[in-house]
């Protein structure tokens, strides 16, 4: 640890004393505060976010012949609702073009792939859904992977590589901050919901194939890690939770279509870890389909449809623990988006409905943020769940309703 650590000062240093000729230092102070509106069962009455907040980003372009730049997202945090502060790196990475056809990221870095929105299939890197439930800002859905990853432009076909040496799983839902559906009793749970997560070490690779085929553009995925969720159960008489090996097979295409943009994502979920789907300790394997449809700019309408479909559901029915509770074999999803800038794009309405007809549940997130000034702006949002079941997506939630606050100050 102490060896890396030198070692990247030292890259640091070096970097800096490269001639450049452009450098850029932006950030940001906020102040953000959520207020809880449903059933308490976690550590704090009445909130579940509290918390101020110092982001600093940092990038320099140095002049060379690869057009390296060097990139920078870091913070402060100082966490209310969990009486603690950090420090903390989103990005610190390089960026170079050793070849006409070639780019290159190495370091901390935000990874996204597909084309769906806020609904994942071959985006397969790792999310902090306590973030997004709680009502921070919406980068934060997004967590950072330390990885290499290499663009190639080709005649015939263009590449992205990934590799991650070191696996990141999701932030999940921690019982401190929310309360969710919990196996070990068939019950909603908080505080009380203990468990143990056992985050196994190894590395994730991934490669996307794209080209445009008229005005569309597709795509090929294959990715081979793990699940980002605790999607097994190692130990049950000690609650461990564990992530599977996962292999996802994907492809999407997306394009101009009646004045909008349509597009299309598919994913298999190959589970490495029960390949058959006879272990009710582990997650089956998955099927995925989605389309999609987004028209406008300062009025701006969404609409997807997702259909995921549980392989091997023979076998998952017949091995499920007594008292456990079934999951259909197919679950659809709609979901609608509603953006309205105002007041010369200063006033920002934002909703967006999860609903399944399938679950009977939905979630709803919706934010109004005006632009006090360039550098002053003002949010307030809520997110809020509703479910007939205890086990889904969002039934489990129904309890963490929240209406939140952000104050920010930009620089």
């Amino acid at each position: 640890m102490i060896r890396s650590l030198l070692a990247t000062i030292s890259v640091v240093v070096l970097l800096l004393a490269v001639p450049s000729y452009g450098a850029e230092l932006v950030g940001f102070s906020e102040l953000a505060h959520g207020v809880r509106i449903g059933d308490d069962k976690t550590k704090r009455d009445g909130y579940n976010l509290s918390e101020f907040r110092t982001q600093l980003e940092y990038s320099r372009v140095f002049d060379d012949a690869y057009s390296t730049e060097l990139f920078t997202k870091a913070g402060f945090l100082a966490d209310a609702y969990n009486d603690d502060a950090s420090v903390y790196v989103r990005e610190f990475n390089l960026f170079l073009s050793p070849l006409d056809n070639m780019d290159i990221k190495v370091g901390r870095q935000i990874l996204t792939w597909g084309v769906a929105d806020l609904i994942f299939i071959t985006d397969v890197f790792p999310k902090d859904y306590e973030s997004f439930f709680a009502g921070r800002e919406l980068e934060y859905l997004k967590k950072p992977s330390d990885a290499i990853r290499v663009w190639l432009w080709l005649d015939a076909v263009n590449m992205d590589i990934i590799l991650i040496p070191r696996f990141e799983p999701n932030t999940s839902l921690e019982p401190k901050r929310f309360s969710f559906y919990y196996p070990f009793t068939n019950t909603i749970e908080g505080v009380e919901g203990h468990r143990t997560l056992d985050v196994r070490s190894g590395s994730e690779k991934g490669v996307r194939l794209y080209r445009m085929l008229g005005g569309w553009e597709a795509a090929l995925y294959l990715f081979k890690g793990f699940y980002k969720q605790p999607r097994g159960i190692k130990d049950e008489s000690k609650r461990v939770f564990y992530y599977p090996e996962l292999t996802m097979y994907g492809l999407t295409l997306r394009g101009q279509l009646a004045g909008g943009v349509a597009y299309l994502e598919a994913g298999l979920y190959d589970s490495g870890d029960d390949p058959a789907g006879k272990d009710p300790n582990v997650v089956n394997s998955m099927a995925k389909y989605l389309v999609g449809y987004t028209r406008g700019s300062d009025t701006k309408v969404g609409v997807q449809y997702l259909l995921e479909e549980i392989l091997d559901y023979d076998n998952y029915r017949d091995n499920l623990k007594a008292g456990s509770p079934m999951l259909k074999e197919l679950t659809h999803t709609i979901t609608l988006s509603f953006t309205k800038l105002l007041l010369r794009q200063t006033l920002i309405i934002d909703t967006f409905l999860f609903y399944s007809p399938t679950n009977k549940e939905a979630y709803f997130r919706g934010s109004v943020e005006y632009k006090v000034s360039d550098a002053l702006s003002v949010t307030a949002g809520t997110n809020l769940f509703d479910g007939s079941y205890d086990h889904t997506e969002f039934g489990q939630l129904k309890g963490n309703d929240n209406l939140y606050v952000r104050l920010r100050y930009s620089f």
